[in-house]
């Protein structure tokens, strides 16, 4: 999740219908994107946007799997846990050292 991402998911959600999706379709075209006119109502529609994928049946869908991935924390790669440098672990363990020859 970006910052940018994140922000323009909130302001997604204060936005309904027909807002919301000329909101994201000028934010896809003003990021160089192409965002189809008109959108038939039942076709798998993927949005890429600030580093965020989604998709979904129809526009309406795609861009509500949008801001929830959008609004998701990031993860990182193994160990599932949200992606901070202080996430609670505690300090690494001391690791003897040993002279190399």
């Amino acid at each position: 999740m970006t910052t940018e991402a994140a922000i323009f998911a909130q302001t997604l959600c204060q936005l309904t219908g027909r807002e919301r999706r000329d909101a994201v379709a000028c934010a896809v075209i003003e990021t160089g994107g192409l965002y189809p006119y008109p959108m038939p109502r039942r076709a798998l529609m993927e949005i890429q946007l600030h580093d965020v994928n989604a998709s979904g049946m129809g526009e309406d869908q795609a861009i509500d799997n949008w801001i929830t991935a959008a609004l998701k924390p990031a993860i990182r790669a193994t160990d599932g846990r949200p992606d901070c440098p202080y996430n609670g672990q505690g300090m690494a363990p001391n690791q003897i050292r040993t002279a190399t020859a």
